[in-house]
């Protein structure tokens, strides 16, 4: 068996679409349905691309096969943010099997696989509380950026006292001029 999807991914490499992957796949499946992790770990080891054929392959996983495929996805991706079979998994897995997902949200939120799809968001999926901590500290993150953007509230200090203070009169105002203290 693994000498046939040695084989299935050679030819698809040399030859491309004429070398029937599809329909190579379909039978190999057909014959051994085990066999569709092993392809599947092939196909984002050693292809950039995400084939239909890889997708077929992923399609006829068994549930118990995802907890182990989605770090090896991740790692792929880690390694190669462009390998769309690496993204393929991690979206098949986000319907499928999307509690296979949730041990690594804080993983996938880094890497960001799919994330210019409808789709990137689908992970967190029935997450439930899992990660509200991780969630609740972007979110204070995100806060803090924000707030540094806004005038007033910066972390440095300025040399010129806030507008309402007890010494800010239209007169001393007048009076102030730029590089100057009050």
């Amino acid at each position: 068996m693994a000498d046939d999807i040695h084989q299935i991914i050679a030819d698809f490499k040399a030859t491309g679409w004429e070398s029937a992957p599809y329909e190579r796949t379909v039978a190999i499946l057909a014959d051994n349905p085990a066999a569709a992790e092993e392809l599947v770990r092939r196909v984002i080891r050693e292809l950039s691309a995400g084939p239909t054929f890889l997708h077929y392959a992923i399609d006829c996983l068994p549930d118990a096969a995802f907890p182990e495929l989605v770090p090896f996805a991740l790692d792929a991706v880690g390694d190669n943010p462009e390998n769309e079979g690496a993204e393929d998994l991690i979206s098949h897995a986000s319907l499928q099997s999307p509690p296979s997902l949730h041990p690594h949200l804080d993983r996938i939120f880094h890497l960001q696989p799919n994330w210019s799809t409808y789709y990137g968001q689908w992970p967190w999926r029935e997450s439930g509380d899992a990660h509200k901590a991780f969630q609740r500290h972007r979110e204070q993150r995100q806060r803090r950026v924000a707030d540094s953007k806004i005038p007033g509230r910066t972390a440095h200090r300025t040399r010129s006292r806030p507008v309402g203070d007890a010494r800010d009169t239209p007169a001393r105002r007048a009076e102030v001029r730029v590089g100057e203290t009050r």
